[in-house]
């Protein structure tokens, strides 16, 4: 049998962690139009939901469109993506996208060519110095509109890590963009991040074009109880048993993190192929393993910190992350002033290695987590 957990991609179908409340949140959301800004941080599965919303909704009722700026690094390269995707969505021949490109973009001529693999793919070809100007750029940002009325449907847009916009002179692009798609009618746009005091200071600041475009929605940790049945229900198809306590005892050690704990079930799931039951014995020997392959890259990461850094790490990885600048904690610890313990906080937030959550700071990945505590005794 294939391993029922899933990590490292965007994850469908079965092996999807239950988010029934979001998806039936977000689908209503899309359906009825709402503009929608989705944030959290890295790995806790907001590309897998959205995309599971996508799956759910039939092909005959929405156009769908998905961009992931994360490979957009200039405004070229954002219309390149873009009209690509929309070029797809189109349900007629080569020479019908040509032709509805050539009516509504100008400056642009558009062409097929053939790919490395020898298909046929549609691209886009500039005129006069190949410079993407605003007009061009509001041109394009009005094809989903031109598209569905042509189709006669709705449309769902979504923007994946949006504060990769920076990359095209931010906030110069943000007004482009609001002033489209204020009035765009039957199309959701959802806007999502993991870069969370970027994108809140776009949404939430009220001198930023895109202030209120839309509702927000803080995806945050599954709760236990969810967590606990699907570890149980995936073990079960796979035919294993798993001892009382071990499922609150996986969501313990990945910190309640949905992709930290498929990857230790994961793991745990191969570290039980020789046996019926699975037992702590089994999960400790998963660890085991999970940090033996991941220490180069924590040794790395570790080599690359500051000594306050690391000591604040350490701190965290004893005592929490609560009350980190009081003398007790400080003193506790032995760290440094609270000016010098706020530099060291704030830098990990910015490189991602910790997150903050009202107030508390945690760890990113809870198994550097670990393998910090292992190396610091």
């Amino acid at each position: 049998m294939d391993n029922p957990f899933s990590y490292g991609g965007v994850v469908t179908g079965s092996s999807f962690t239950n988010r029934k409340k979001e998806l039936h949140e977000i689908t209503n959301d899309v359906m009825a139009g709402q503009n929608i800004f989705i944030y959290s941080p890295r790995r806790y599965g907001k590309t897998s939901l959205v995309k599971n919303v996508l799956n759910n909704i039939p092909d005959k009722k929405m156009v769908k469109i998905y961009v992931d700026f994360l490979q957009v690094y200039s405004r070229k390269r954002f219309v390149e993506i873009y009209s690509r995707e929309i070029g797809k969505k189109m349900k007629t021949s080569f020479e019908g996208v040509i032709n509805f490109f050539k009516k509504h973009i100008s400056n642009v001529i558009p062409t097929v060519t053939l790919n490395d693999e020898d298909k046929p793919e549609f691209k886009l070809k500039y005129e006069e110095s190949g410079k993407i100007n605003d007009q061009l750029l509001s041109d394009m940002l009005e094809l989903p509109s031109k598209l569905i009325k042509s189709q006669k449907k709705r449309a769902v847009i979504v923007f994946d890590e949006f504060q990769e916009i920076s990359k095209l002179n931010g906030e110069a692009f943000e007004n482009q963009l609001r002033s489209v798609i204020q009035h765009h009618e039957n199309i959701s746009y959802i806007f999502m991040g993991s870069k969370m005091h970027i994108l809140l200071n776009m949404f939430n600041s009220k001198n930023r074009a895109l202030y209120n475009i839309g509702k927000t929605l803080n995806l945050k940790k599954i709760e236990r109880p969810e967590m606990i049945s699907y570890i149980e229900k995936q073990f079960t198809k796979a035919k294993k048993i798993i001892s009382a306590g071990v499922p609150e005892e996986i969501c313990v050690l990945a910190k309640d993190h949905p992709y930290y704990i498929q990857m230790l079930c994961h793991q745990i799931w191969y570290e039980s192929l020789a046996i019926d039951e699975i037992g702590k014995q089994t999960v400790d020997k998963a660890i085991e393993v999970l940090l033996a392959n991941q220490n180069e890259f924590f040794s790395k990461m570790w080599g690359a910190l500051s000594m306050h850094q690391k000591k604040f790490l350490v701190a965290i990885s004893m005592s929490g992350g609560t009350g980190v600048f009081s003398a007790e904690y400080r003193n506790k610890n032995q760290l440094s002033a609270p000016s010098t313990v706020e530099r060291s906080a704030s830098k990990l937030v910015e490189d991602g290695v910790l997150e903050k959550n009202n107030g508390n700071y945690e760890y990113s990945d809870p198994f550097f987590q670990i393998w910090v505590k292992l190396n610091n005794k």
